[in-house]
């Protein structure tokens, strides 16, 4: 009985941190995405091939855990 107490008071707090985590990302992205004075984008040739290289490796590491996840619960 004590562990389902504990449990309740426990899930408003994790919403209250889950909303307020959203609110501090969504006004982060407004400031950011409304500033005149930033500048996006890498300019070097080598860095976008090391973040393309990343992705790669990173799209390929989920493919083959979703492909194992499949065969094994179809």
């Amino acid at each position: 009985m004590r562990g389902a107490v504990g449990r309740r008071r426990a899930l408003p707090v994790a919403v209250g941190l889950t909303a307020g985590g959203w609110a501090i990302g969504l006004v982060t992205t407004a400031v950011v995405a409304s500033s005149t004075f930033l500048t996006f984008g890498i300019h070097s040739r080598s860095a976008h091939l090391m973040l393309d290289t990343a992705d790669t490796c990173v799209a390929l590491l989920l493919t083959y855990l979703l492909w194992g996840r499949f065969r094994r619960t179809r």
